[in-house]
């Protein structure tokens, strides 16, 4: 048995927002730069970890 694909919008045609989720998907694929958010995070909890080993090590000193 086949399944298809059926279409529950209830509008003819695509939803508006649809062309601009693609352009963005392109713009986020097309480059190779990492944003800005993530790029944080990963720089703090390297941070975090470096200073929780360094006071770690040092302990009561």
């Amino acid at each position: 048995m086949a399944m298809t694909y059926v279409n529950l919008d209830a509008k003819c045609g695509a939803p508006r927002d649809l062309e601009r989720r693609g352009v963005r998907a392109k713009a986020l694929e097309a480059s190779g730069v990492m944003p800005t958010h993530v790029f944080l995070r990963l720089f703090l909890s390297a941070l975090a970890a470096t200073l929780a080993i360094h006071f770690w090590r040092q302990g009561a000193r």
